[in-house]
């Protein structure tokens, strides 16, 4: 019965090992050629996100959010001279999780975005890193992308 239980408890190790190596995917971001609220400038950020939390049981996998920024120019920002959007559209809730938008730097170039002081984090995602700018389609990536944003919280 000891053996059975111990050879049980490995199986279930490695297929826990296998399932919780799953490689984070990068940051990504995309020039949009669309512009939008009056801004010259529209990139969507892909932000990784893992369904399954450090608290849960099951490893999950990792999807993609998106965030809009919208600006007029670009070089280093202060995050609110940028127009943040979620996936559906709506404002992003800086004030409900006690952030303000003045205490993210952002840094805009053709090749990256850098975000800093980004105060949302969710289990061990958060939007602060460096986006690279890529050029192909998202469909491509092999990471699904979330069909609604959930909600930031601290």
């Amino acid at each position: 019965m000891k053996k059975i239980m111990l050879t049980m408890s490995i199986v279930m190790m490695i297929v826990l090992s296998a399932c919780c190596n799953d490689k984070k995917p990068p940051h990504r971001a995309i020039y949009s050629k669309t512009s939008g609220y009056g801004m010259q400038y529209h990139i969507v950020l892909y932000e990784p996100f893992s369904d399954g939390g450090a608290h849960s049981i099951s490893c999950g996998s990792w999807n993609y959010i998106l965030t809009h920024i919208y600006t007029d120019r670009l070089g280093a920002l202060n995050g609110s001279e940028l127009i943040w959007k979620n996936l559906d559209g709506d404002d992003f809730p800086f004030e409900e999780g006690g952030q303000n938008s003045s205490d993210i730097h952002v840094v805009i170039q053709n090749n990256t975005i850098k975000v800093q002081g980004f105060s949302y984090k969710s289990g061990n995602d958060t939007m602060n890193g460096t986006y690279t700018v890529e050029t192909s389609s998202p469909d491509s990536w092999g990471v699904p992308i979330v069909k609604g944003h959930p909600l930031p919280s601290q």
